[in-house]
Parts: structure tokens; sequence; C-alpha cells
């Protein structure tokens, strides 16, 4: 199969106009030039016009199974959260729609998140999932998926007894090409220092994707601190508190540093609040952070402190976060976000947080991200508007419009194609 466009994006920094790309199973065999690419196909042309082909976007966080209060479909009688939410506010609303939702509505939320992903041109994505009621769905999604099971504990006492229920069920989930699996304990206000480092060292020994929500909310120091503050109440009212846990009386970074964790192969969600000690902190162990403007700008928090990471070296991935806090899970519309409010951001760098940095965040195979001979077929095309130009600026219009996409394959198998 050859597949054609007006524009060929390679990898986040090369772009070639009117190229091609050469599939022969689950591998690219040729691309470039579409002139220069080998026309002897059995399954033939497939010409896209006025588009770029490009790598599948990745989406490294995200929460499928709802409830989508704010994009999706509200579940039935409630109202909608329009934003600038609170987030403890927000969070006991979410809770107590959680609580009323049936097992059907968990797995319709998941099958229209994978619907969502998939117009948007996401071939890769971490999803945070509760596998007791979604998994009849994510065994047949049709992306590169990696399931963290999410969990929430705060009490030590029980820790030893989250950590089986959480291994038995992750064990039971059939790995392959297109499924792996992560642990996610949810953040260190909602999890146990027992449960964080059993899970953690259950996942280094497995080589599995660890995630976890650091530094997300400003009362979080406080919290974290000094055992005090807005946080504190809302434990207490959602039933989550636990009087046998002990604030660390450190940052939430420092704390992941005291307890083994700030190392790969955990991975930070968020991050909003970063003292410089902090940021230095994670530079220095090399581990990777999940950035997610639209839900940032949401919660209506400010000034994210992913410029001093990237000055750092740090690697930042864009993601979304659910529907429950993002009108929609695209990947452009995260870079459009960040385009629109922090000047002097490359649109090569945008693009390489939206695809090579979500996969080495989620570890996934390394030939994946760039359209090259002996790489995986994953690949996505946008249209674009006529008679760009410059041709410098396709990319930068690619972001300014965030269209959905026209065409999606992974694994060399046509999963979307706009009609």
């Amino acid at each position: 199969m050859i597949i054609r466009a007006k524009f060929l994006m390679i990898d986040p920094f090369t772009l070639i106009e009117n190229g091609a790309v050469k599939i022969n199973g689950n591998r690219i065999t040729q691309s470039g030039k579409f002139p220069l690419v080998n026309k002897s196909s059995k399954n033939g042309l497939i010409d896209l016009g006025d588009a770029m082909i490009m790598p599948g976007l990745v989406n490294p966080h995200t929460h499928l199974e709802g409830p989508e209060v704010y994009g999706g479909s509200m579940p039935s009688g409630e109202k909608r959260l329009s934003p600038p939410q609170a987030f403890t506010d927000w969070a006991e609303k979410v809770i107590s729609i959680r609580l009323r939702m049936s097992s059907e509505g968990y797995k319709k939320s998941t099958v229209n998140g994978y619907q969502v992903l998939i117009q948007n041109g996401i071939t890769m994505a971490g999803d945070h999932t509760h596998l007791a009621h979604t998994w009849s769905v994510h065994k047949t999604a049709k992306i590169r998926r990696v399931l963290f099971e999410e969990i929430v504990d705060l009490n030590p006492l029980s820790a030893l007894q989250s950590f089986a229920g959480l291994t038995k069920r992750i064990k039971k989930i059939p790995v392959n090409d297109l499924i792996r699996v992560g642990v996610a304990p949810h953040a260190p206000y909602s999890v146990s220092a027992e449960l964080y480092q059993q899970l953690f060292k259950f996942a280094r020994k497995r080589k599995m994707p660890f995630s976890t929500h650091l530094s997300e909310l400003k009362d979080e120091s406080e919290l974290m601190i000094k055992g005090t503050g807005k946080i504190k109440a809302y434990l207490k009212k959602v039933g989550r508190d636990n009087h046998y846990w002990r604030y660390p009386g450190t940052t939430s970074v420092r704390y992941m540093e005291k307890l083994g964790i700030l190392k790969a192969p955990a991975f930070f969600v968020h991050c909003n609040y970063l003292s410089n000690r902090d940021i230095r902190s994670i530079a220095k162990a090399g581990v990777n952070v999940v950035f997610c403007p639209n839900s940032h700008n949401y919660f209506g928090h400010r000034n994210h402190p992913f410029r001093k990471l990237l000055k750092q070296k740090v690697t930042i991935a864009l993601g979304t976060d659910g529907l429950g806090s993002n009108a929609d899970l695209s990947i452009l519309k995260e870079m459009k976000y960040i385009q629109d409010n922090y000047s002097g951001i490359n649109t090569s760098l945008l693009f390489q947080m939206g695809i090579t940095n979500g996969l080495k965040t989620l570890g996934a195979d390394k030939k994946l991200g760039e359209l090259k001979p002996g790489f995986l077929a994953d690949l996505t095309a946008f249209p674009l508007r006529r008679n760009i130009t410059p041709p410098e600026r396709v990319k930068q219009n690619l972001i300014e419009t965030a269209p959905k996409c026209i065409f999606t394959m992974v694994n060399g198998r046509t999963i979307y194609r706009d009609k």
C-alpha cells in the first residue's frame, strides 16, 4: 500500500512536499518524495490530496471512563460543569456522579473516548482506568494503549490488601502488540507511602509504566508540608481521609524522592506547582512530565513551569486528561493552547511533545514515532488549507486550525478514514 499527500512529516522536524509512504504488512518500507517511492504495490494507492501525513499523535494521560462532565455526553439529568472549576468542588461532584453510574455507563463513556481519540489522529494512549468496569471495551479498541489501573487508598494498614487486589486485576490482562498495562497510584494525598512503594517495586521489576498525579494543586503543598488546608477538608468530606496517614512535611516531589520513586519507570502528570528545587530534582532524576494544557486552564491554573522544565532538559509530553475537564481529546488543541498562551515556542518542539515524548513516556517500541523504513506503520493525516505559502507554515497552520483527522492507521491497519 502507498499513501500519498501534499505534505509528509517524516518526524517532528522533517517535512517533505509531495510525499508518500509505502507499507508492507505492519512496517514502512519506503518514505519520501512521491516520484521516488516505488509504485508497485498490490494494495494500490491512497491519495489523500491536500493533507499532511504524519506519525500518529500520542496521548499519555487521559481518563476515558468518565463521567464526561465537560466534553462528551453528560449522564442523564446531570448538569455540565463548565470552566473555571475549583478542583475540590469539581472532584466532589464527579465522585458523586460516579457512584451513581452503571457499569454500562462506564463502558459507554470509554467507547466514546476511544472514538474521540481516533478522530483526533491519536494512535497511542495511556488511559487511567478501572479495569473491572471497562476491560470489555479496552480489549477491542483499535489503537495502541497502556491501561493504567488507578488506585486510591490512603490507609497504610490496608496497603497489602489494595496491592494484592490491583496486581490480581492487571495480571489477568493479556499483553500483546497493542495492549500493555501499567499502575497508577492516584496522588500523594490519596495513596499511602506503603502502597506507593509496593506498586513502584512491582512496576519496576516488570518494566511496566508507572504514573501518578503530582504537584497538581496549589493547595497540595499545604497539605503535604503542614497537613492542613482545603484538600484535607475535601478528603474528610468524601470519605478518603485516614487518621493513620501522616503528612510528610515536604513537597510532593521531594516526597517521591524520599520514597525512592523519583526515577524510571515513573512519570509524573501535571506538575503545575513546582519550586525551583523540585524542578532541579526532576531534571536530575531524568523522569518525564506530562503537561495537560487545556485541563490546566479548566481548573484555573496559570503559568505552568514547563519552560523551566524544558530549560533543564526535562522530557515533557502533552496529555489531555479526560472529557471531565477537557472539551476534546485533541493533542493538536493542546499544542494550540500553548501556542496561543506562551510566546516563542517552536512548532517542531510542540510536535515532538505530542509524538516522540509521549512515546518515550509510555515506554513504547522504539520503532514508532517516525515514518521511515523499518518503522511500525502508525500514522495519521490531517486536512490542510489550500495553497499554504510558504511551505514552512504548514505545521503552524495545522496547529492553528487543529482539525479532525481524515485517515489513521495503526500497526499497518487502517482504523479510520473520513468519508
